[in-house]
């Protein structure tokens, strides 16, 4: 491993394009819960003109959440990267850190442990296998997964016809619009005490660290 590849990244510019894009989708995210109650209970023109409308937003939802989604594990790779460099040697490589999002079952809990390891760390640098996270974190990761679940089975319906779908499709994306919220107001604070550690040259000693499951 080179030094260049040991020296930790400011990645504020990183987080402003995850930032702007993950905005993006929270905006459509809610247009689309006024749009979809517009569609189960209007009708005529309202209606006509909600459903053309649900098919813009539905793109521009789709299209956000790519983007988002890569971005943001771009970011999840070089941010648990820097705390490594930074002898903080949290429980998941920057590799795991991005693969726990792919592998079922256990996506549905790892990739809170690597944010919750993520926050506590840049935050707390000294003392952070001892920090517990925020009530906050908690809320992200179950609206995530409520909203994430909602959706799934309003997907379903909506492809049996079943005008149900919207009902159960309006709520999933208030939770996911809620979740981002609170993930965008996660990292900023992530990259900002991550940008102050990398200007001050922090670095822990080696003996200090043991990984939050070992204690």
């Amino acid at each position: 491993m080179t030094k260049a590849s040991r020296t930790p990244r400011n990645l504020i510019g990183l987080w402003s394009a995850v930032e702007v894009v993950g905005w993006l989708y929270v905006a459509s995210a809610t247009a689309g819960v006024f749009i979809l109650l517009a569609l189960a209970f209007a009708s005529g023109a309202m209606a006509e003109t909600a459903a053309v409308a649900s098919v813009i937003v539905g793109d521009l939802m789709a299209l956000f959440y790519l983007l988002g989604a890569i971005l943001t594990l771009i970011w999840y790779y070089w941010s648990t990267r820097n705390l490594h460099a930074m002898n903080l040697k949290v429980g998941s490589s920057p590799l795991w850190a991005v693969l726990w999002f792919f592998i079922p079952f256990l996506s549905l809990w790892k990739p809170y442990g690597v944010t919750a390891d993520l926050w506590a760390a840049s935050t707390q640098p000294d003392t952070w296998r001892k920090t517990r996270e925020p009530i906050f974190l908690r809320w992200w990761w179950g609206l995530f997964l409520a909203g994430s679940i909602l959706s799934s089975i309003a997907n379903v319906l909506l492809q049996r016809a079943s005008p149900d779908g919207l009902l159960i499709l309006a709520p999933g994306l208030a939770c996911l619009a809620a979740s981002g919220v609170i993930f965008l107001r996660m990292g900023r604070t992530v990259s900002l005490r991550q940008r102050d550690l990398v200007r001050a040259n922090y670095r822990r000693a080696p003996a200090e660290n043991t990984p939050r499951w070992a204690d």
